[in-house]
């Protein structure tokens, strides 16, 4: 395990950014991309145009294209030393005894079992350099109740609490986890506004949200080992009120 009492220039390996065709993960990716940081970004959909990292298509609810993804990495760049997970989905937003269940489980496979695979792929090689940072994005919904999204806050609190878990197990190996709750004008938060508002027939505009670059600061030091005393943590920035 590397001495956590020295300091260290940068990373030792790249960062593995999930859910990076748009919003806070393609923002991440490309700037960490500018800084020169080796980062490979992957997500469902294909590249979004003009990408300017190394970007892969890769869907995180299947087990063989996850395990293919992060041996490709390591073959390429070598043991990651930070992975961020974005995804998440628009599914079963709606009143709570109106939801699909199959919606439901498409949402919990994309939100939790997603983070799981990309957690048992990566934490195992992490151990290995005795380094490591995982951070996952969160949500204030799963820790404060939020009608119409119920699906959506169950999954991410169950993500969150396993990050959780997951921080207190990898501290003595040497790997960190948080969870960091962003607020910014993504094609996600849009959608579910657009969902919530038809599903509560609400005409009144929602608060102006901030630019994704203004959340990326607090992900690009946790990926750094300036904060390898930092794990365990929920950190989340402010939501507008919609009154």
């Amino acid at each position: 395990m590397a001495d956590a009492g020295t300091p260290r220039s940068g990373r030792s390996g790249p960062v593995l950014v999930l859910g990076a065709s748009s919003g806070f993960g393609f923002a991440l990716a490309e700037r960490l991309h500018s800084s020169d940081t080796p980062v490979i970004g992957a997500a469902r959909s294909s590249a979004p145009p003009g990408t300017a990292f190394d970007y892969r298509q890769v869907d995180v609810t299947d087990d063989g294209q996850m395990t293919r993804l992060v041996d490709s990495v390591v073959q390429e760049y070598g043991i990651p030393y930070g992975m961020v997970y974005c995804p998440s989905s628009t599914a079963a937003v709606g009143h709570s005894w109106q939801l699909d269940i199959e919606d439901l489980s498409a949402l919990f496979d994309v939100t939790l079992l997603g983070f799981v695979r990309a957690v048992n792929r990566c934490l195992p090689l992490m151990a290995q350099n005795g380094e490591g940072s995982i951070v996952l994005v969160g949500s204030r919904a799963a820790r404060v109740p939020v009608e119409t999204l119920a699906g959506y806050a169950s999954a991410k609190a169950a993500a969150e609490q396993f990050a959780r878990c997951l921080a207190q197990e990898a501290e003595p190996l040497g790997v960190r986890a948080n969870i960091i709750g962003i607020s910014a004008d993504t094609p996600l938060a849009r959608r579910h506004l657009d969902l919530r508002a038809d599903t509560l027939g609400r005409t009144e505009a929602f608060p102006d949200l901030p630019a994704v670059e203004d959340n990326l600061a607090l992900a690009e030091f946790l990926l750094t080992p300036q904060a390898r005393f930092v794990t365990g943590q929920t950190i989340e920035a402010r939501q507008p009120l919609w009154t």
